[in-house]
C-alpha cells in the first residue's frame, strides 16, 4: 500500500468568502488520497467554476482502500497537472457540517509543519529588548 494511504487524517477549521462577500468557518477533514483518474470532462457550477470529478482512492477506516470521487477545480488543474495524475498524492477536503457536509474537493498535499519554536525562540534572542546597552557603558 502507498505509505502517503497509511497517513493519518486531520480536522482543520477552513475560513472562505463566498461569492456575494459573506465569510463562513467550516470545519473539514483532511484525508491523504492516492489520484485513479482524472476525466477529460470539465464540469461548470451555476456560478462559473470550472472542474473535474476525478476518482481517487482513500484508506477508510473500516472498509480498508476505496475508490471515491472528489471535485478538482480546473484552476488547480491547469496550474500543477504534473500533481494530478494517476498515481500522485493529494488531500482530499471534506466539510464535516454545513450545505457542502460529505463532499470532496482535490487539493495537493499540505507541506510539513515549520518548527516555529525555534524561530520564536531565535527572535526573543534577538529582539531589542535584548540589544539595549545601558547608558553608564555607553558614557
Amino acid at each position: 500500500m502507498n505509505f502517503h494511504l497509511q497517513s493519518s487524517p486531520r480536522a482543520e477549521e477552513v475560513v472562505y468568502t463566498t461569492l456575494d462577500g459573506q465569510t463562513i468557518k467550516s470545519n473539514v477533514i483532511m484525508i491523504p488520497a492516492e489520484v485513479k483518474s482524472v476525466p477529460e470532462q470539465i464540469r461548470m457550477n451555476s456560478n462559473g467554476t470550472q472542474w473535474r470529478l476525478i476518482i481517487v482512492t482513500v484508506n477508510h477506516p473500516r472498509l480498508g482502500l476505496v475508490e471515491q470521487t472528489a471535485q478538482l477545480f480546473e484552476q488547480s488543474y491547469q496550474l500543477y497537472p504534473n500533481h494530478f495524475k494517476p498515481g500522485s498524492q493529494i488531500e482530499i477536503m471534506v466539510q464535516t457540517e454545513g450545505l457542502g457536509k460529505g463532499l470532496a474537493k482535490a487539493q495537493l498535499v499540505a507541506s510539513k509543519r515549520i518548527d516555529i519554536d525555534v524561530w520564536s525562540q531565535l527572535l526573543a534572542e534577538t529582539s531589542v529588548v535584548n540589544q539595549v546597552v545601558d547608558k553608564e557603558l555607553v558614557a
